[in-house]
């Protein structure tokens, strides 16, 4: 289940009508994110997990940041590679535990990634997230709600993946549960429309911030 020949297979087949492909959609995440991510006068560093066309990374680079970027697909990382130049990494990965380095990110952002991956993975992701952050950074997550009714009578398949889809809302346990690593700092559900679908889709938005220690 959503391994690298199903994404590829997806993107193969949903590329440009997928709808975390749209303008749209990246649109919707750059005005959130703008609200925590100050622009960077220091060359900050970013990491884009789960990054799709990395329209949302893109527009923080603008911003001073210096990103890296991270997909599952083939497909989509040698799509991204004909668009960046080699100042931009771009990793091709199962896992975030493939990302080699420590305390290298200012930022680290999951946009609509966790409900694509089975919840017993989840606790190995935060953790490989934890050690790949500076201390004091923060995590930005985001996911589909259990309050979001079209996932409800799609019977929690994706309509264009067609496969079982997670709310993401024992996130806030699993990272409270890393009192030790992470300060929860914002959970909130947030209602966002996109043209493909007839009702607005509830999204929660979390904030999980790096322990100083």
């Amino acid at each position: 289940m959503y391994t690298r020949a199903f994404w590829d297979k997806i993107y193969k087949r949903h590329f440009s009508d997928a709808p975390w492909m749209s303008e749209e959609w990246a649109i919707g995440g750059i005005r959130l994110l703008d609200n925590y991510i100050p622009a960077s006068t220091n060359n900050g560093c970013l990491l884009d997990y789960g990054c799709g066309n990395a329209l949302i990374s893109d527009h923080f680079m603008q911003k001073g940041y210096h990103i890296e970027l991270a997909d599952i697909s083939d497909e989509l990382v040698n799509w991204l590679d004909l668009r960046h130049d080699d100042s931009v990494p771009i990793y091709l990965v199962d896992s975030p535990d493939m990302i080699l380095g420590e305390n290298k990110y200012d930022y680290v952002i999951a946009w609509c990634l966790f409900h694509h991956i089975n919840p017993n993975l989840w606790g190995k992701f935060l953790d490989s997230f934890f050690h790949l952050m500076k201390k004091g950074s923060s995590l930005f997550i985001s996911g589909w709600d259990d309050s979001d009714n079209i996932l409800r009578e799609e019977k929690k398949l994706g309509r264009f993946t067609q496969q079982p889809i997670w709310f993401i809302n024992m996130l806030d346990d699993l990272i409270k549960w890393r009192s030790d690593k992470f300060e929860l700092k914002e959970s909130k559900v947030i209602p966002f429309k996109l043209s493909p679908f007839t009702q607005e889709r509830m999204i929660r938005f979390i904030i999980a911030r790096k322990i100083i220690q």
